[in-house]
C-alpha cells in the first residue's frame, strides 16, 4: 500500500533550484565559475549536515575554521600544494565563497521552529516530509458566497463542506491518501455526529481526526507536550468564526447543504481557491 504523503509541498526540488539560482545569480554578478560551483555544493553540503547529526559533528567545525581563517595565512600553503598560481587563485576564491555558504546555510537549517518539527515528528513525519511547506488557500471570498447562497444556519456547514472540496484538489495536486482536521466531537454546533456527516459527504478522500474525543484537558495537555500551545491562544479570527450565524445549525442534512450548493459554479470555486493558493517555508 501506498504510503500517505502529507499536504505539503517538496522541499528537495526547492533547494536545489534555490542553490542553483544563488550559483547563476552570482556567476551574473560577476564572480567566477569556481564561486558558482561553490556556492551550489556548499548548499548541498549543508543540506547534507542539517540530515545527519553525526555528519554534522564530524565535519562542520572544519568549516567554520576555514571560514574564519584568513585566506592570506594559507593561500601560500595552496601555491606550494598545487605549484601553479592561476589555479592557486581558483583555489582561494573556491574556499572564500564554499565555507560561508555552507556554515552560514547550516545555520540557517538549524535554526527551524523546534515546536514545529516536534509536532511533524509527534505525527510521524520524516526528515525530509520536515523540511516542507504549508499551502495556505484564501478562503474568504468564497465564503462569502457561500453564506449568501443558504439558509444562515447552514453557513459554518457549507464553509466546510467547501473546504473538504478544496483539501480534496490539493490532496490530488500533492498524491496524497487521505486528509487531516482537528475537528473534535461536540465540541463546536458544527462538530456534532449530524454535521460531521454531512461535512465529510464532499470529501472524496479518507477523513482523519486524531482528536476527534479528545475533551478540552487532554487537548491543552498535548499542545502544552508538542510546544504550541503558546501560539494557539494567540488572538486570532479563523475563517469559520467570521459571518457566523446566530443560531447554526446543528443537524444539517446532505440534501439541504446540496440544494444551497446548487446555486454555485463549485468546480470553479475549488479551481480558483487552489489556483490563489501560496506555499509558505516552514524551514
Amino acid at each position: 500500500m501506498k504510503r500517505a504523503r502529507w499536504l505539503l509541498s517538496g522541499p528537495l526540488g526547492a533547494m536545489v533550484i534555490a542553490l542553483v539560482l544563488t550559483a547563476l545569480a552570482m556567476v551574473v554578478a560577476g564572480a567566477s565559475p569556481i564561486d558558482g560551483f561553490a556556492a551550489l555544493f556548499g548548499g548541498a553540503l549543508a543540506l547534507l549536515f542539517s540530515l545527519s547529526r553525526i555528519v554534522e559533528l564530524s565535519f562542520f567545525p572544519y568549516a567554520v575554521i576555514l571560514q574564519v581563517t584568513p585566506i592570506v595565512a594559507i593561500a601560500p600553503l595552496i601555491i606550494i600544494w598545487v605549484h601553479t598560481p592561476f589555479l592557486a587563485l581558483l583555489v582561494c576564491a573556491w574556499i572564500v565563497a564554499f565555507f560561508p555558504i555552507v556554515s552560514n546555510t547550516t545555520v540557517g537549517l538549524n535554526s527551524a521552529d523546534r515546536n514545529l518539527l516536534a509536532l511533524f515528528r509527534l505525527y510521524g513525519a520524516s526528515r525530509w516530509q520536515a523540511l516542507r511547506s504549508v499551502t495556505v488557500v484564501p478562503f474568504t471570498e468564497t465564503q462569502k458566497r457561500l453564506r449568501d447562497a443558504g439558509p444562515g444556519e447552514l453557513a459554518v456547514v457549507l464553509y466546510r463542506r467547501m473546504m473538504m472540496r478544496i483539501a480534496d484538489a490539493v490532496a490530488d495536486r500533492m498524491e496524497a491518501s487521505a486528509l487531516v482536521t482537528g475537528e473534535n466531537l461536540g465540541q463546536v454546533a458544527s462538530q456534532t455526529v449530524e454535521n460531521l456527516t454531512t461535512i465529510e459527504d464532499a470529501a472524496r478522500h479518507l477523513v482523519l481526526r486524531p482528536l476527534l474525543t479528545y475533551d478540552k484537558v487532554e487537548t491543552t495537555a498535548l499542545a502544552r507536550r508538542i510546544g504550541t500551545y503558546e501560539t494557539s491562544i494567540l488572538p486570532f479570527d479563523d475563517c469559520c468564526s467570521l459571518f457566523v450565524p446566530a443560531h447554526p445549525a446543528t443537524r444539517a442534512r446532505v440534501e439541504d447543504a446540496a440544494k444551497a450548493e446548487a446555486k454555485l459554479d463549485l468546480p470553479a470555486e475549488v479551481a480558483a481557491a487552489v489556483a490563489a493558493s501560496e506555499h509558505v517555508p516552514i524551514t
